[in-house]
């Protein structure tokens, strides 16, 4: 009697608590700028697993998702992300360094079943300063080319340049402006002395 006591009371257990969990690690480096897949490789096909939860570094929750009925709940996650429709994958647009971290999707399995956490370690180099790009349309294509980089010195000195330019253009206006009304002066002096 004792023993069928602990053999209904180890299969109570087994239905509603989850025997274990299974863990899996993917690393993905992505170019400062690109877009990010980050996979969660569960099989959504089963009806073993009722929700899933995306999380960075462990307590950052980015999204929930009710599988059963599609139904989202998104936490105060300082970007924005997607995910997709049937995969699940959460999908990240223009990384920049500080989405480096490691995503966990963590999906919970029905009672009986085995919850995953499947983490996914993203790492983001620094962004390279590249040049502003010129973009021109020929014919309907888009034609990018690199605006060329200019030396501090060379900068400087256009800049120099063309301040010294508009002072010289200011001054010669100025004095045109001054022999014109010189001029205006003498020929209403000249009439007034008729």
């Amino acid at each position: 009697m004792r023993s069928e006591n602990m053999l209904l009371l180890a299969w109570v257990l087994e239905l509603l608590v989850p025997c274990s969990a299974q863990e899996q690690m993917l690393r993905i480096e992505a170019k400062c700028g690109s877009d990010a897949d980050l996979p969660c490789n569960a099989d959504f096909r089963t009806n073993k697993y009722f929700s899933l939860t995306w999380y960075k570094n462990k307590k950052e929750g980015i999204i929930r998702i009710a599988l059963e009925d599609k139904k989202r709940r998104y936490y105060n996650f300082s970007r924005n992300v997607s995910i997709d429709e049937q995969s699940y994958s959460l999908l990240l647009p223009k990384l920049m360094p500080e989405d480096s971290g490691i995503y966990e999707c963590a999906v919970s399995a029905r009672p009986g079943g085995q919850n995953l956490y499947l983490k996914v370690e993203l790492t983001v180099p620094e962004c390279d300063v590249t040049p502003a790009l010129l973009t021109t349309v020929k014919r309907g294509e888009t034609e990018r080319t690199h605006a060329p980089h200019l030396p501090l010195v060379w900068t400087v000195v256009g800049y120099s340049a063309v301040g010294l330019t508009k002072i010289i253009l200011s001054l010669m206006i100025v004095w045109v402006f001054h022999i014109c009304t010189r001029r205006k002066r003498r020929s209403w002096s000249h009439l007034s002395k008729k």
